[in-house]
């Protein structure tokens, strides 16, 4: 692991040699060469690399702006907040990074490195090393033995913060879902039929909710990337369209319960799978741990919707009792869940070498 990502384009490598070397000068790590070994692809090697930095540098020049790799290294970089630029040449960055304030080492002399002073401190200020103290402090307290999970009571506190936000989110979002997903329900039910009354007010409500989700892995986890977030948000909304089709077949209190679990499972089950792709630490029990919590908060929040099978309220009343049911499912599956990411040990792009 790496923590600097530096973005270039391959004509550029000569020029851009003082910049590794007055970055591992500071005792950073750097990724930069992009040999592909045989047997490897670019992703396992450029891509984990990507995903693992704790700060993305790109160096723009009159080749790298128009470099289909560089631009969406920098993306990436600037999606998770950890973006340096700078120039090579006296060139326009590509459209979409112009906003950021870039360092101009195009009128460097015969080295550039008397010019990286301010990129040096803004990458220090990323990577929060504050002195060679400090770094060395945190590198003896990853290296020093570890004699249980017992945390200190501020650790403790804002683990419990870093739990709580995610899972009150989790929350607001299915109610605002089973809201809509059940009032639409019941307003479609009757010109198209309760199943796909249910399946297609389902799916929207899985939408809000699997999308709320996915905002909230990124609360807990930086390294969450878009393409997870609309992975587990298209996911989710095709397992809530199938619960909600299939609670309608089977008509019942059980039945219900039976179809929110697998939607719960299904949902679960995608969700886990991203994590997975992000943090390669959250095994496959964790999965499991995801698709049987999901399942039975989905079950339980379900069965909510049929205990009221037979009442003739209004659009209102079901509206209220599909909020009910969201947040019950996300009460239930999203503590479960983001207690279950924070005992899962992060393979960090925080570990640094001295």
């Amino acid at each position: 692991m790496s923590d600097i990502f530096l973005s270039y384009a391959h004509e550029d490598r000569e020029r851009v040699k003082d910049i590794v070397s007055a970055c591992e000068a500071r005792g950073w790590s750097v990724f930069w060469d992009r040999t592909i070994p045989a047997g490897k692809t670019r992703r396992e090697i450029v891509g984990n690399a990507l995903d693992e930095a704790c700060c993305v540098v790109v160096a723009w020049s009159t080749t790298s702006i128009k470099s289909h790799w560089v631009q969406e290294e920098a993306d990436e970089g600037r999606e998770r907040g950890i973006l340096i630029p700078l120039l090579l040449d006296n060139v326009r960055p590509p459209m979409g990074f112009r906003d950021l304030q870039a360092a101009n080492l195009a009128d460097a002399n015969a080295t550039i490195t008397a010019a990286l002073g301010p990129v040096l401190a803004s990458i220090a200020a990323l990577l929060d090393i504050r002195s060679p103290s400090a770094h060395d402090a945190a590198q003896h307290a990853q290296d020093a033995p570890r004699e249980g999970p017992a945390k200190e009571p501020s650790e403790r506190a804002a683990l419990g913060r870093t739990v709580g936000v995610p899972v009150f989110v989790t929350v607001a979002g299915w109610a605002v879902g089973g809201a809509l997903g059940l009032g639409l329900t019941f307003s479609i039910k009757g010109l198209l039929g309760g199943p796909f009354g249910g399946g297609i007010g389902w799916s929207i409500g899985g939408i809000l909710g699997g999308y709320g989700i996915g905002k909230c892995l990124r609360l807990l986890d930086p390294l969450v990337r878009s393409e997870q977030i609309v992975m587990v948000t298209v996911g989710w909304a095709v397992a809530a369209g199938i619960g909600g089709l299939l609670g309608w077949e089977l008509h019942s209190v059980t039945g219900s319960f039976l179809a929110g679990g697998l939607a719960g499972a299904i949902g679960g089950a995608i969700t886990g799978l991203g994590v997975h792709m992000v943090r390669p630490s959250f095994q496959w029990l964790g999965v499991g741990v995801l698709v049987f919590g999901w399942a039975i908060a989905a079950g339980l929040g379900s069965a909510l919707t049929w205990a009221f099978r037979g009442y003739h309220y209004t659009l209102g009343f079901y509206a209220v009792t599909g909020a009910a049911m969201g947040s019950v499912t996300g009460l239930i599956g999203g503590l479960l869940m983001f207690s279950c990411l924070n005992l899962t040990p992060r393979e960090q792009s925080e570990q640094r070498r001295p």
